[in-house]
């Protein structure tokens, strides 16, 4: 990783790249922009269309405590009659379906450790809808984890990847060795995307057991301070410095989902396939 960091900074048309993958262009920057989408309309989103059969496969009853985060435009907030709608838009918020709203960041949430027993999460969160901003990502990730029993993002899934999550959160995860499932939802719900395709694409939910994966959460923190320093050097063209940061103190998890995201983007595919790397496909159960 390191000799393809050196190879990439020696090149201007290549450093010009990383500086505007990591210039922190994300949403979060310009609420205005998202209050304006809201207003329009405009998300790419599903509907529940069977909501009983949802919370059945989710394994969400009428007891339990909820959050719904972001609210987008209300589509979600259905899931449970008493679920706490969480965004940090005031005009998203506006269309949760009860008076249980709380204007937040997904980054750091207003709530307790465990006080939900779901927390359903439409796409992660609005904050990023490419997920460029990989510190937005996990840092987000790490506090629907912190504040929820069971963690539900909800996303599509196109032939056997999941365009939201994948891989800086999936291959994270998986690196961590937290447990985490598929779970389709297609048949319950109403797709809206432009670009689905029922013959390739599904909606799936990424159901995470987040008791488990809380036990995780001091090594997620300290991989955060080292994805924010490395993210520094990148935003000014330093991409072996900012290598050599997640080489050096970043967990060998954040190491293998930052390598899957951006280095193996650079080779071609013939060559990656025959790199004994953690991303060939592998029998289940056996590690790299």
């Amino acid at each position: 990783m390191l000799a393809l960091a050196r190879r990439s900074e020696s090149d201007y048309y290549e450093r010009e790249y990383w500086k505007s993958v990591f210039s922190g262009s994300g949403l979060e920057r310009e609420p205005a922009k998202w209050d304006k989408k809201i207003r329009a309309g405009g998300t790419f989103s599903t509907v529940p269309s069977d909501v009983e059969s949802i919370r059945k496969k989710l394994g969400i009853n009428k007891n339990h405590s909820v959050l719904i985060i972001p609210v987008y435009t209300g589509q979600w907030s259905n899931i449970h009659p008493n679920a706490v709608g969480a965004d940090f838009s005031e005009v998203a918020l506006a269309h949760h379906t009860n008076d249980r709203r709380a204007l937040a960041d997904a980054r750091e949430l207003p709530f307790k450790t465990a006080e939900f027993d779901h927390v359903v999460s439409y796409e992660l969160t609005p904050l990023n809808t490419d997920l460029s901003d990989p510190v937005s990502a996990l840092k987000a990730l790490k506090e629907l984890i912190r504040v929820g029993k069971k963690l539900h993002i909800i996303q599509r899934m196109h032939r056997k990847n999941l365009v939201w999550t994948e891989p800086i959160v999936t291959r994270y995860l998986k690196e961590l060795g937290v447990p985490h499932k598929i779970v389709d939802l297609t048949d319950h719900v109403t797709p809206q995307y432009f670009f689905y395709d029922p013959r390739h694409d599904r909606i799936v939910s990424l159901s995470i057991d987040a008791q488990v994966a809380h036990q995780k959460i001091e090594k997620m923190e300290r991989d955060i301070k080292v994805l924010e320093q490395a993210t520094k050097h990148f935003q000014r063209g330093e991409i072996y410095r900012g290598t050599e940061e997640l080489v050096r103190n970043g967990s060998i998890a954040l190491q293998r989902a930052f390598f899957e995201q951006y280095f193996l983007k650079k080779i071609y595919p013939s060559t990656a396939r025959r790199m004994k790397t953690p991303f060939t496909h592998r029998p289940a159960g056996k590690r790299p």
